[in-house]
């Protein structure tokens, strides 16, 4: 195996030729050369001719020192050092420039010849980098080629693997055109370089992103298909923020979604499926996963799913195929084995489970197929199967409900844990958690205290926060049991005899005792529709007969309002539903909550956003 690779602006962090051109007062001419033979708009060889005639009476001596002193890229030069008898550096820039240059990599490098008459300097040979390819391919070579320029065209083409090199500029579109691979950062380029050199341990995420969307009919690719403002590929990106051998193959559209990508992150190897019209997923998932880590897992770029579930899919060991509850308008359904616990085919007819699209392969086992990953998986059949909440987003349908899909999914008590946690830490006074908005517990008192009953009534208090409810009204009330995730907020709660704190998560909260009251109070709004159901269920189950619950925070006026922004104060994400007034009401009432009244709680000076107010509202428990 041999590695060749280009020198300027692949080798080089920035093309050498602006730099002699600074130095010796030749800006404009090489500038304007420089991009002609860099578009392909001047072949190479009357480029170079031309660049030689205009530098040809500086002292060799001179620019060789000069471009000795251009800054290289480490992790490549770090990996010829390494690989130094398979390393051939190619460059059709005269030898007696570029030789101090090229002695810093301590492997063989190959130049046009010269030398100087009369003080200028006159070619004798000018290198071609084809012709070193194709002396390699007769010797039996399998040739890696890495470069960025128009001139590089040939030689990438002649060589097994063509990798085009983004770190210094955009690569030359006839490289784009029929490379293997585009890499844009030079610490990504020299560990993939590694991996072709010998197999690696580890995870690749591999993506198709190459078709045209033709179901989905929007006239764009799906990676770059906007959902609630954000595009698909964007989701993927921060799905696998950790994974450093991240793989976008791209086909369709392709310098769209490398120009959207690079905005997220740099380290990602594009992986080319040049024939994306006439095949499908499975072969741009086999041209992507070639010189992995020894597993893959494939992700199609149209498929969302539940943050907290991709983390599963990361962490859990060996091959498995992933498989959701029937979710597309399309599906490609799972065929299980008698134990419900294997995937033994795929049906376009029928079927329990809905294959999915992400899946666990070992490297070894994945061979080029033109159809759809599921064909290529197919050979490898009985495989473990994995359910999660996922959903392909493969027809117009698909994309008219995924919006609703991935805020259930997504907005969890999971997704306020992190600012929460923050919080915590932060304060130093319970009326912190407040942020800027004023202290209005005195209306939340007001109201509860009409439920203590002559300190006879036992309350129960979910989501107790720093007790400002909780210390008011312990003398109302013979028992409180205040529940609290946080133990930085619940230590502002007063220890008083009839008062009981318990640090849990409401999720994980089962109450061992009867309540006559129970409040919800500006907590719900952290709680998709599926947490909210088990709190209100939990609340329903914990209070005696004609007991009370009483459920206070922000609501949407007209629709549900979603909040997902970053924080200022505490520089993380802040999530959050505030469901309407009637949906909130549909869904105590679903659990068998009578509503007995809606209070408008605050002044309206209290009420801080147009799309949302406080309500809080009184169910009755009646059986």
């Amino acid at each position: 195996m041999k590695f060749v690779f280009d020198l300027d602006g692949t080798l080089t962090k920035y093309e050498t030729l602006p730099a002699i051109a600074a130095k010796f007062g030749v800006e404009k001419e090489l500038a304007v050369l420089t991009d002609k033979t860099i578009r392909g708009d001047t072949p190479f060889l009357e480029s170079f001719i031309q660049r030689v005639e205009m530098l040809s009476e500086i002292d060799p001596n001179e620019i060789s020192k000069l471009l000795s002193e251009v800054e290289v890229n480490q992790h490549l030069l770090q990996f010829i050092l390494e690989n130094n008898s398979d390393c051939i550096i190619a460059t059709g820039n005269y030898r007696g420039w570029v030789e101090q240059l090229c002695e810093k990599f301590k492997c063989e490098y190959r130049c046009s010849e010269g030398s100087l008459i009369d003080g200028k300097v006159k070619l004798s040979k000018v290198f071609i980098k084809d012709d070193l390819v194709k002396e390699l391919k007769e010797k039996g070579e399998f040739v890696v080629f890495i470069g960025d320029g128009n001139n590089d065209t040939e030689a990438m083409r002649l060589s097994d693997v063509g990798i085009a090199c983004g770190i210094a500029h955009q690569p030359a579109t006839s490289l784009m055109q029929l490379c293997d691979f585009v890499i844009y950062d030079d610490k990504t380029l020299g560990t993939f370089l590694k991996q072709i050199k010998s197999e690696k341990a580890g995870l690749t995420v591999v993506v198709p992103c190459a078709g045209i969307g033709s179901r989905l009919g929007l006239g764009k690719t799906k990676a770059l298909v906007e959902i609630n403002g954000k595009p698909l590929i964007k989701y993927i990106c921060d799905y696998f923020s950790e994974i450093e051998d991240l793989r976008i193959v791209v086909g369709f559209q392709a310098t769209s979604v490398i120009e959207l990508v690079l905005k997220i992150r740099k380290n990602v190897i594009f992986a080319f499926n040049h024939d994306y019209f006439h095949t499908m997923t499975g072969a741009s998932l086999a041209l992507g996963a070639r010189f992995c880590l020894d597993y893959v897992l494939a992700w199609d770029g149209d498929f969302m799913a539940k943050a907290s579930d991709v983390k599963k899919i990361i962490e859990k060991q060996g091959e498995f195929i992933c498989c959701t509850q029937p979710t597309s308008s399309d599906p490609v359904f799972v065929i299980t084995d008698k134990t419900g616990q294997q995937a033994a085919g795929f049906s376009r007819v029928h079927g329990v489970l809905e294959w999915s699209g992400p899946a666990k392969i070992k490297r070894e086992n994945i061979s080029y197929n033109d159809g759809n990953t599921y064909n290529l998986l197919e050979p490898l059949l009985p495989m473990p199967l994995f359910e999660i909440n996922g959903t392909d987003t493969d027809t117009y349908d698909d994309y008219l409900r995924l919006p609703k899909l991935l805020r259930e999914w997504n907005y969890t008590n999971e997704s306020a844990d992190v600012f929460y946690r923050k919080l915590a830490n932060k304060i130093l006074s319970p009326l912190e958690t407040r942020n800027k908005a004023p202290d209005f517990s005195i209306y939340d008192i007001e109201m509860v205290r009409a439920y203590g009953n002559e300190r006879k009534a036992k309350l129960l208090e979910l989501g107790a926060g720093t007790g400002l409810m909780t210390n008011e009204l312990s003398g109302y009330f013979s028992e409180i049991v205040a529940v609290e995730k946080y133990k930085e907020f619940s230590k502002f709660i007063k220890a008083e005899k009839n008062v009981h704190i318990i640090v849990e998560d409401l999720l994980c909260f089962e109450p061992v005792e009867k309540f006559d009251v129970v409040t919800c109070f500006g907590l719900m709004n952290y709680f998709n529709e599926k947490e909210a159901h088990y709190i209100y269920r939990m609340a329903y189950d914990s209070l005696n007969k004609n007991g009370t619950l009483i459920v206070k925070h922000n609501m949407g006026l007209l629709e549900d309002v979603y909040v997902d922004k970053i924080s200022d104060e505490l520089n993380t994400y802040y999530f959050s539903i505030y469901r309407t007034l009637e949906n909130e009401k549909k869904m105590v009432s679903d659990i068998g909550f009578i509503i007995e009244d809606v209070i408008d709680i605050y002044p309206d000076k209290f009420n801080r956003y147009s799309n949302t107010r406080y309500y809080a509202i009184i169910c009755k428990k009646t059986v």
